[in-house]
């Protein structure tokens, strides 16, 4: 199970500090073990953190956020957060972690050097070119979903990139099996996102001098000119403006 909501569980002590929010939340995890299998030895606590929602016409509440990792791995995506209401009762465990990683082996039997070669024929094969940089391959634990189930895969991680000026760049994410160089998988890593903005400034409105009878306002900035990496734009009459298909290299 990924979510588990719709009722209310009681806490095994009334949590004050952090530390006992965090004690709470992992004891929630321990209980619930059978139904989203992730193991709380694999978990870290990433952070407690109060959400005054009623500010907004509901209940404070808190969240207890974990990062899963095993022997020093980190598990790609791994996170697992437990939602309590202000006493310390169970609201909600959404579990995005690896169940079961007690037999997994963490020593890989591939050389990095080695996925960067398999990672290197797949983009040629993909691209017709020649990744032209990339970043260092890191060791994580992935989700392996091709067979239906979340098993867990020791993987090298890494990005690759062709680059020229004047061309549209080229990228891809890769997870290569650790254990026996296969390609688990592959996304693109570059993105085209239109960027909108406003641009505002202080002035004084109408065409009486800065007093403090006619302080200064915030209004939109019009036809001002924008200047990015990705060119120039200039701003509508409402300080409005737009850079179309920028790339984003991630």
């Amino acid at each position: 199970a990924e979510l588990l909501f719709g009722g209310a569980v009681e806490p095994v002590l009334a949590p004050m500090a952090a530390a006992e929010w965090a004690l709470v939340a992992e004891d929630f995890l321990q209980r619930s073990r059978e139904l989203h299998g992730t193991q709380p030895a694999t978990l870290r606590t990433d952070y407690v953190r109060l959400l005054p929602l009623s500010n907004a016409g509901s209940t404070d509440k808190w969240t207890v956020a974990f990062q899963q990792e095993f022997d020093g791995v980190p598990v790609e995506g791994g996170r697992v957060n437990v939602l309590l209401d202000a006493t310390g009762r169970l609201l909600s465990i959404q579990a995005l972690g690896v169940p079961e990683l007690s037999n997994l082996d963490v020593v890989p039997g591939l050389a990095a050097e080695s996925a960067l070669l398999a990672g290197n024929q797949d983009f040629f094969r993909r691209e017709g070119l020649a990744p032209t940089t990339w970043t260092a391959p890191e060791l994580v634990v992935v989700r392996d979903e091709r067979s239906g189930a979340r098993v867990p895969r020791l993987a090298w991680r890494f990005d690759m990139f062709w680059m020229e000026p004047g061309f549209e760049p080229a990228g891809w994410s890769y997870r290569i099996d650790a254990r026996d160089g296969t390609l688990i998988e592959t996304t693109a890593a570059v993105h085209h996102y239109d960027v909108n903005g406003t641009v505002t400034t202080l002035a004084t409105p109408g065409l009486a001098p800065d007093s403090s009878s006619n302080p200064e306002t915030v209004q939109p900035l019009s036809y001002g000119r924008v200047t990015s990496s990705a060119g120039t734009v200039f701003t509508d009459v409402n300080g409005n403006f737009s850079y179309p298909g920028v790339f984003a290299a991630i």
